[in-house]
């Protein structure tokens, strides 16, 4: 059984036309081979959610779970349903809370009268649930950082500057799909891969000469036998970098609604087709 797909597809683009060869049509060939696809069957829906650490996973008609943001053409109550004919624009579409750390790409059959065209979203930023976390735990080391140097103690706030730095060089990574971030357990691979990606440009060159200088000072801060020459003047200096690498990288992360699940947030399956 070959699947169904509306005629009203006619601009697909590119993008949905890799989707549907590499993934779509797999999956539905699959799912007719062991029996499992419904009679009349045609594709409404489709989503492919993508992880690192495990296979992608093909999402199919009302499989597919998200969040929606809208602009309406009239007032809806809070908690109502929201039906497609009172919806003007469709924002974005992002995961649900359920799917805390994959990238996505959706498509979806949206009606317009008496036609359809596909609504396609996408988003390959991949561990959102671990860059925040990460980035909670890079703040705790941060604030000691600032709260060392409010008292001099100028090796504990270098310490304690590059686990922060080095954290918020490993959440920036995270996003990334590379499985060796996640598997990390040294400081010479995020620092490495770190290194790699700034390298191309997409890192403020003053936050990567910050995580540089961190670097450079944390043996002689930690070791009494290595040299270690600082003062507060750059540790403030290598603080404020510290912090805007770190907002920064929060903001990267930033996801539609602000916080995956969002109290308020409607998941698709509630939205009439």
């Amino acid at each position: 059984m070959s699947e169904q797909v509306p005629s009203s597809s006619v601009q697909a683009t590119p993008l949905f036309d890799q989707a549907m060869e590499l993934w779509v049509r797999p999956e539905i060939a699959r799912r007719s081979a062991t029996g499992t696809l419904p009679d009349g069957f045609r594709v409404e829906r489709f989503q492919i959610v993508m992880h690192v650490d495990q296979p992608h996973q093909v999402r199919l008609n009302d499989e597919i779970r998200g969040l929606m943001q809208v602009r309406v053409n009239q007032a809806v109550q809070a908690g109502a349903q929201v039906h497609f004919d009172q919806i003007d624009d469709i924002v974005g579409f992002d995961v649900t809370k359920s799917d805390p750390n994959a990238g996505h790409l959706t498509a979806l059959l949206v009606p317009r009268g008496n036609e359809s065209h596909w609504a396609l979203f996408f988003d390959f930023r991949y561990n959102s649930h671990r860059v925040k976390e990460t980035l909670e735990i890079a703040n705790e080391f941060l604030f000691v950082a600032e709260s060392a140097l409010g008292t001099a103690r100028i090796r504990a706030t270098a310490e304690n500057l590059f686990t922060a730095f080095e954290l918020g060089a490993k959440a920036l990574l995270l996003l990334l799909p590379d499985r060796r971030v996640l598997d990390a357990r040294s400081h010479g691979t995020v620092g490495g891969l770190f290194n790699v990606f700034s390298r191309h440009g997409n890192v403020d060159t003053e936050i990567t000469r910050g995580f540089r200088r961190a670097s450079a000072l944390r043996p002689g801060a930690r070791y009494s036998n290595r040299t270690f020459e600082t003062n507060v003047e750059e540790l403030t200096q290598l603080l404020s970098i510290a912090k805007r690498f770190l907002a920064d990288v929060a903001l990267r992360n930033r996801r539609l609604p602000d916080e995956i699940g969002a109290p308020g947030a409607r998941d698709q399956s509630e939205l009439d087709r």
